[in-house]
């Protein structure tokens, strides 16, 4: 190499040393300067918490105070003394209140309130004093309610505040109370412990928070009410329905209006009788008559979505319900590599969301008040010959039982093998506890994949059972 070139290599050599130990000079001075401390403030104390109120609450109190700039205060902390335990709370100065909780008793309780700094230096504390509402459990406990409920207990109480805790039911055994389950919850609610038998049985119940505290205990000596599929059989030899059928047996005649109350009004293959026959899918070909449903005729707008069913012909008594099941038409295919098909429970015309009305005693006096029998959401679907819907009309006047939905599986991921085992099982309802016993039950179809209601009054169901009691007096 020339000596020139040599001597200019050297130089930027030289130079280079000098910007890295310059560089090295930088970055150790920069980082001592981000981790030195600013110590101008740690030793100053934070000023107390001023112009704070106190208001008790339910099992506790809220502390609000103002919102500071001050840059010397991080938070605020409350230390006080719970169930003999000290316990401590924080908010941030920002946010302008803060809430002690899990108080079970009434009785005045002391509380120091600080303000922390950065440097979780506390400033000298504020004492104040406080009294708790009535605590959540308190309230619960007071307020429970036990009554019967099919096969086992439906325990009802108050939660205004929306507190967490438990219930833990027990039951008495040879003089000694047993745990059997516990039930959490943070709503107002009526819950039943069901899987009991119908036998007198002494209950017991306790209420339980997360802080600890347990109530004192209540007993109650219940006999859970019996549960029993409802007997209702099905004729199919004879229709329109008249004395001898299932669905308004003594009405000689026909309900204006609904589905059934001719041969003209529903396929004769499959005829209304198939809702009670016992039978919920047949495992068949591809044949109609082999599979088992009410399918009601094709484009026949002279019917309503609605039917009626009379559970008391056997019987001539009236029940209450606890809970019923619907089936969907199922077409098997015993020869294919699928026997079921897993898009049917929601097609073909099925029954997608239906209410049910219900009655003790029939009222006769209405069988030609064509206007009573009409329901103002199902009228728009089917021809009623200009009748207006009545006022009132049986909605006014019969027990509301619910309006129900069937779970859409296939809208929520599940299998085909899921959704295929759910029609097979049929879709269960509870029915609200409180309703009334009835004999006569008013169907009405509010939905199918068709549309809602339903296009030309047309749908199918393959069964419907019941469940209930008639060995209580109401």
């Amino acid at each position: 190499m020339d000596g020139k070139y040599k001597i200019l290599y050297k130089l930027l050599i030289l130079i280079n040393m000098k910007q890295i130990v310059f560089l090295w000079i930088m970055l150790v001075l920069t980082i001592v300067l981000v981790n030195c401390k600013d110590n101008s403030k740690e030793d100053i104390e934070p000023q107390p918490l001023t112009n704070y109120t106190v208001t008790s609450i339910n099992g506790g109190v809220r502390i609000n105070y103002p919102v500071h700039n001050d840059d010397n205060i991080l938070y605020v902390m409350v230390e006080y003394e719970r169930n003999g335990k000290i316990w401590t709370e924080r908010s941030s100065i920002y946010k302008g209140s803060l809430t002690i909780q899990g108080f079970h008793t009434i009785e005045e309780v002391k509380a120091q309130i600080y303000t922390v700094n950065y440097y979780e230096k506390r400033s000298n504390p504020v004492t104040v004093t406080f009294t708790p509402l009535e605590s959540p459990l308190s309230i619960a406990f007071n307020s429970l309610k036990v009554e019967a409920e099919f096969g086992g207990v439906l325990a009802t109480w108050e939660n205004p505040t929306l507190a967490e805790f438990g219930i833990r039911l027990m039951m008495e055994e040879d003089g000694v109370l047993v745990d059997k389950e516990m039930y959490f919850s943070s709503i107002p609610e009526s819950h039943p412990f069901r899987e009991y038998e119908d036998v007198e049985t002494t209950f017991a119940f306790t209420f339980e928070d997360k802080y600890g505290n347990v109530s004192d205990t209540l007993r109650f000596v219940v006999t859970p009410l019996p549960e029993a599929q409802i007997p209702i059989k099905s004729t199919t030899a004879s229709w329109p329905w008249k004395v001898g059928s299932p669905y308004h047996p003594t009405i000689k005649t026909a309900i204006p209006y609904d589905s059934g109350n001719s041969s003209a009004y529903y396929n004769s293959t499959l005829p209304p009788g198939k809702l009670f026959d016992n039978v919920t899918h047949i495992l068949g070909t591809s044949s109609a008559a082999l599979y088992s449903a009410w399918l009601t005729a094709v484009g026949d707008k002279r019917q309503s979505p609605i039917f009626t069913i009379d559970m008391g012909y056997e019987t001539g008594k009236s029940y209450k319900l606890s809970r019923m099941k619907i089936w969907p038409r199922m077409q098997g295919n015993l020869g294919g590599s699928q026997p079921w098909n897993a898009k049917q429970p929601y097609t073909v015309n099925n029954v997608l969301a239906f209410e049910m009305y219900g009655i003790r005693e029939f009222p006769m006096d209405k069988l030609n008040d064509k206007g009573y029998w009409l329901e103002p959401f199902t009228a728009t679907s089917f021809i009623h010959d200009g009748v207006n819907v009545g006022s009132p009309n049986f909605t006014d006047e019969w027990v509301y039982l619910g309006r129900y939905e069937l779970d859409r599986l296939d809208l929520m991921g599940a299998s085909d093998a899921d959704i295929v085992q759910r029609a097979l099982d049929g879709n269960e309802f509870k029915i609200q506890f409180n309703a009334e016993p009835v004999r006569y039950i008013r169907f009405i179809v509010l939905e199918t994949d068709k549309g809602s209601p339903s296009t030309d009054a047309m749908w199918e169901i393959a069964e419907l059972r019941f469940w209930g009691t008639d060995k209580v007096t109401f």
